[in-house]
């Protein structure tokens, strides 16, 4: 540990100073460590890292269908941004010069605050739009309907880059209740190790209808605006066969009988 503290303290030294000494009282053995490091020769140990550096703003930009020729301003937070090396690999990116006039320490937690206080009831701050998108894709999986051999049993319903808050329906053929499960379309994409499993629902009160045929089942999929998923609804299509009213005595009439579908709630 007191290495790592030696060597965290020697890197901060070097954003501000080509050079930093390094020192480890009895490191082992009753072994003292002393050196001095420049900047340049830290730049080199840790050369894989710093080439990773504008690969997220690549795709950033990639998604958003912009040059970086399109960007005015590059405003720089986060305390890593202080690194030399860092700002110049974001500066040569660009081809302009960086922005620091916002506080690179506090910067992202204020604007969560501020994020947070739009959302609360709590709050009256000053209108400002937030369009917040879906960055991990989302999927939903179910076993396949014996009476359907040829039905998809997977489909992506959240696409990565989708707005939030966003609802979609999904539509099923069955004559037996069922489950369906939610999880991450990708999961290389998660940082860490996150587990991808959303999140099972079961679908009761499906059966087949009076004809022994499918019942047509619509579920309700909704992200909200915090990005929570949920199966708000479920409800399955009803046809329905009309007759028109008798004509009287000398009207002719030549419509056909109406028909019309009605959506039924699906009950536990």
């Amino acid at each position: 540990s007191r290495t790592l503290a030696a060597a965290e303290k020697m890197k901060k030294v070097l954003s501000a100073n080509p050079a930093a000494p390094m020192s480890i009282e009895s490191l082992m053995e009753d072994v003292d460590v002393r050196a001095i490091v420049k900047r340049e020769e830290l730049e080199t140990m840790v050369k894989p890292l710093l080439d990773r550096v504008t690969v997220p703003i690549e795709e950033a930009l990639a998604e958003a269908k912009l040059k970086p020729e399109d960007i005015d301003f590059v405003e720089m937070v986060g305390g890593c941004t202080r690194v030399p090396a860092i700002k110049d690999a974001v500066a040569k990116f660009f081809g302009k010069t960086l922005s620091f006039t916002l506080n690179q320490d506090e910067a992202i937690a204020r604007g969560c605050a501020f994020s947070c206080a739009i959302l609360s009831p709590v709050f009256r701050v000053r209108d400002f739009s937030v369009h917040d998108i879906v960055n991990y894709p989302i999927e939903f999986t179910w076993e396949q309907s014996a009476d359907i051999p040829d039905e998809d049993t997977s489909l992506t319903v959240f696409n990565r880059g989708n707005v939030m808050p966003s609802t979609k329906i999904l539509t099923f053929y069955r004559k037996q209740p069922f489950d369906l499960e939610a999880r991450y379309a990708k999961p290389e994409m998660l940082p860490g190790k996150v587990n991808p499993w959303v999140g099972r629902f079961s679908v009761k009160g499906v059966k087949a209808d009076a004809n022994d045929d499918f019942m047509i089942c619509k579920l309700k999929a909704r992200l909200n605006l915090h990005g929570i998923l949920n199966l708000e609804s479920g409800y399955y299509v009803e046809d329905m066969e009309v007759e028109e009213p008798v004509p009287e005595e000398g009207d002719v009439s030549d419509k056909p009988p109406r028909s019309f579908s009605r959506d039924v709630p699906i009950t536990d």
